[in-house]
């Protein structure tokens, strides 16, 4: 590609984010929810991160992967659709290291300083939403399903009084 014409691309694109930011609904929009600014503030470092995890030497890149990882995991917490950043950075490390012919030691360590992690750190928020909220609280709250109790009524994954059972 020539120079010229990533130069016009990149105006281009410049002029559009400009465009975008400078409608005033944009800000409010922006900054309307807290989970939502959380969320992508945590994509982004998570991304960030990733990006220098992928520049550092071999010792570093590992403990920068297991921050990603980290960062992945307070995504996941945040926004129910936060798993699919991690989906997104793990086949690309896998992806690239069998592409580009990588060792596969090498390749293992990069892929478990980022799994590991997530997978323990998850495994223990799940537990305790389990433990805490019973069978329904590793469902969101968004799409929980309202279901029939044994009286045929309609309820939905909730505590009933100081006994501890389920409605």
């Amino acid at each position: 590609m020539s120079k010229t014409v990533r130069t016009s691309i990149s105006g281009c694109a410049l002029f559009a984010t400009l465009f975008f930011a400078s409608y005033y609904g944009t800000t409010w929009w922006t900054v309307s929810g807290l989970e939502t600014a959380v969320y992508v503030f945590l994509s982004i470092a998570c991304i960030s991160v990733f990006v220098h995890s992928e520049r550092a030497q071999q010792s570093k890149s590992l403990w920068l992967l297991a921050a990603c990882s980290l960062l992945v995991f307070l995504a996941s917490i945040t926004r129910p659709e936060g798993p699919v950043l991690g989906i997104v950075i793990g086949s690309y490390l896998l992806g690239s290291g069998i592409l580009c012919r990588t060792q596969k030691i090498s390749l293992l360590e990069k892929v478990a300083f980022f799994t590991i992690p997530f997978i323990a750190l998850y495994g223990f928020y799940f537990h305790i939403l389990y433990y805490h909220f019973g069978p329904c609280g590793r469902i969101p709250f968004t799409v929980r399903p309202a279901s029939t109790n044994r009286r045929g009524s309609l309820s939905t994954c909730s505590r009933r009084g100081s006994s501890g059972g389920w409605t």
